[in-house]
């Protein structure tokens, strides 16, 4: 009767909007169709002066699809330790669907800031 218990408490607990809202706030999801021989660009909030950095979660297919580069593109501002964007430029070589998640967090740390999750179609 305790388990029956535990597992009702349990299941309100999940489908309740605070607990759901808590743990999707810091998850975004996308969605990009490209062809293959394509490239393209992913950009992301970032401020590394604060020591936050993207970085790919997931390993990649890379017979699909490739990391050319990536890049910091500062602010308007253009000051030091003012925010910008990273800048992933990818290449999509063959068809598929590819997702790439990325994390923002510090190196030294296990605790992720935020999440951007990218469903990428390549027909």
């Amino acid at each position: 009767m305790k388990k029956i218990m535990l597992l009702l408490i349990l299941i309100f607990a999940l489908a309740s909007p605070s607990f759901s809202a808590k743990h999707k706030k810091n998850i975004d999801s996308h969605k990009l169709r490209v062809k293959p021989g394509q490239t393209f660009n992913i950009s992301l909030k970032s401020n590394p002066s604060t020591g936050y950095m993207w970085q790919i979660q997931n390993p990649i297919d890379k017979t699909k699809l490739v990391i050319i580069n990536k890049i910091f593109s500062p602010g308007k501002k253009n000051l030091a330790g003012s925010p910008g964007k990273e800048v992933w430029k990818f290449k999509a070589l063959k068809k598929g669907t590819i997702f790439i998640e990325f994390a923002y967090k510090r190196s030294w740390e296990n605790q992720i800031a935020k999440r951007e999750t990218y469903a990428v179609a390549i027909k």
